[in-house]
């Protein structure tokens, strides 16, 4: 079931943080889908290991009302032993604090590569 995310009209442009941990490599990319949930458009995409913020603005909150925004995030172990740990954060802020309903977490036991996906409706009032 897609969770739900809730955006102010009135507040500044949302942004979405995707954070990566437990010193994991991560790629990660960020979809934003239209009301009926086709033609996604690329809204960011890149990886945890360089010095580029895993940030994105997402635009008018006016533009984002039941639109989808949806994440794959994939994550391997850079040493690739036993018992290590992952874990992946979504982050979706209106003028630095998280929205309601706009925080995804998943954790537990690397074994070999993780793909974590998921998304939310964007609802704006």
């Amino acid at each position: 079931m897609r969770e739900v995310a809730y955006i102010e009209k009135d507040k500044g442009n949302p942004q979405v943080e995707i954070i990566i941990g437990h010193a994991q490599f991560g790629k990660y990319q960020l979809l934003l889908w239209d009301k009926e949930g086709r033609n996604p458009e690329v809204l960011g995409e890149g990886t945890n290991d360089d010095d580029v913020d895993d940030v994105f603005d997402l635009g008018d909150p006016a533009a984002l009302h039941e639109r989808c925004l949806s994440w794959e995030v994939i994550v391997a172990s850079p040493g690739g032993g036993p018992g290590e740990l992952y874990s992946v954060i979504v982050l979706l802020r209106q003028e630095g604090k998280t929205v309601k309903g706009g925080m995804f977490q998943e954790s537990g036991e690397l074994k070999g590569t993780k793909i974590v996906f998921s998304s939310w409706r964007l609802k704006v009032s």
